[in-house]
């Protein structure tokens, strides 16, 4: 049903669109019309008068630009209203078999629990088939069990992000989640400073894991610039995903703090440090920051960040972003400007992707894509390891793909961001941190006990 009303809202969108494109002509006929001059009415009546006609027909009745345009107007309305109606309908079927999910929630998540342990351990000790079955729920039903922890009355009271910046607010009361202070970015030698450009969604993801192969107290990210054999050029950013996962801010930027704030929309200094690395790098190929397209990919928090850039409208302008494409990352809560594509992959069993509690975007700038987990994960968690979507992404959605939104991505980037040859730059972001008190100046020595001299014996009188 959610796939439907999707195509039943994009149709109105594009109706919309129609209905716009009549009305401008509309106007700019009527004006041309407006603006002849009337001497060429009194020099020759004749054509004049056929000219109204001709206009008359083509704006006025019941097929003229007028009636087009209301027509296409309605319809769009009409459209948006049925996609309205069945997304009620379906929300209401929706929560009818959620509270029968919830009530079934701690039987059925301890069997999954347990059966995915077992099952774990079977494939350490060489078994490659599932000890017990039936776990595969396990992923909808742990978000489910945060979704119920989040709305105990059973109601949606509040949406994602605002429970996600409640649960921010709440942890900065206690020195968690705090995340203000600007970071270092530093470049670094390139482990291929040239060679050939990222050529399908499998080499996006490869330059991914090419950045995450950072230190412990750092984020790596590379930027590469693609120029194609016609001279054009065009930016590409990899930014990997979550690196540390202590509540309080530590050196590694890319923190359980940044996944919350910049889930919930709030301020992150990843996203300056971004635009600056970004920037740097433009500079050095001397080029103007802006002046070139830019893909944003990434991986879990990567594709957060990447999505959250182009997010906002003027980050998206300045930096000139025209494509994201995320990995494993739950953002299709986020709209994203009209001149920005973006195409979102999950693998089936993986619940990151769906972290955000969102249905599927449905908008004619966004794709999704879900393909079937690796056969080797060796549990849920597991299959969201950036190495299976690699894996998937090479042996599923290559140039020869069957799946439309794949083929779309691959008309839109191919010699452009695709292909070609890449020079790369890659960066280094660290939360400065304060320096260690200096060590308390030692004790001094302590005096050595007074040595007890006993009286003098008096000799006796």
């Amino acid at each position: 049903m959610a796939a439907d009303t999707a195509g039943l809202r994009t149709a109105a969108d594009l109706l919309d669109r129609s209905g716009n494109v009549a009305r401008d002509t509309l106007v700019s006929l009527t004006a041309t019309v407006l603006r002849l001059p009337a001497r060429g009415a009194i020099l020759s009546p004749g054509s004049a008068a056929d000219i109204s006609c001709q206009v008359a027909a083509l704006t006025v009745g019941p097929t003229g630009l007028g009636a087009l345009v209301l027509h296409t107007e309605a319809l769009a309305r009409l459209v948006r209203l049925s996609a309205a109606a069945y997304d009620a309908n379906e929300a209401l079927t929706r929560q009818l078999m959620q509270r029968v999910q919830q009530a079934m929630l701690p039987v059925k998540l301890t069997y999954e629990l347990v059966g995915t342990a077992v099952n774990w351990r079977a494939r350490q000790v060489g078994i490659d088939r599932d000890i017990i079955p039936g776990t595969a729920g396990l992923t909808g039903d742990l978000v489910l069990m945060l979704h119920t922890a989040l709305n105990p009355a059973g109601m949606d009271l509040l949406s994602t992000e605002q429970q996600l910046t409640g649960i921010v607010w709440a942890g900065e009361l206690f020195g968690m989640f705090r995340d203000s202070t600007p970071l270092t970015v530093n470049q670094i030698p390139s482990r291929t400073p040239t060679g050939a450009g990222p050529k399908d969604l499998g080499g996006l993801v490869d330059e991914i894991n090419v950045a995450g192969r950072s230190p412990e107290d750092r984020e790596r990210i590379v930027v590469q610039r693609v120029q194609q054999p016609d001279g054009s050029s065009a930016w590409v950013v990899s930014i990997p995903g979550t690196a540390q996962w202590s509540p309080i801010s530590q050196a590694n930027p890319a923190d359980l703090s940044a996944n919350l704030r910049l889930m919930a929309g709030l301020s992150s200094s990843l996203k300056p440090a971004v635009q600056q690395a970004l920037a740097s790098a433009q500079r050095q190929a001397g080029v103007n920051p802006g002046s070139e397209p830019v893909l944003l990919t990434g991986h879990s928090q990567g594709g957060i960040l990447a999505a959250s850039l182009a997010h906002d409208p003027q980050l998206a302008k300045e930096m000139n972003i025209r494509e994201v494409v995320t990995f494993a990352a739950p953002v299709t809560g986020m709209d994203l400007p009209k001149q920005v594509n973006g195409l979102d992959v999950g693998l089936d069993g993986d619940v990151v992707p769906h972290a955000d509690n969102q249905d599927t975007a449905n908008r004619l700038n966004r794709a999704q894509i879900s393909c079937a987990a690796p056969t080797d994960a060796a549990n849920n968690f597991a299959t969201h390891d950036s190495h299976g979507y690699a894996k998937r992404a090479h042996d599923l959605l290559g140039h020869d793909t069957d799946v439309v939104a794949a083929q779309d991505f691959y008309q839109r980037t191919d010699g452009v961001f695709l292909g070609g040859t890449a020079t790369t730059y890659t960066f280094e972001l660290q939360r400065p941190m304060p320096a260690p008190p200096a060590p308390a100046p030692p004790k001094p020595a302590p005096a050595p006990p007074a040595m007890w001299n006993p009286p003098p014996v008096l000799p006796a009188r």
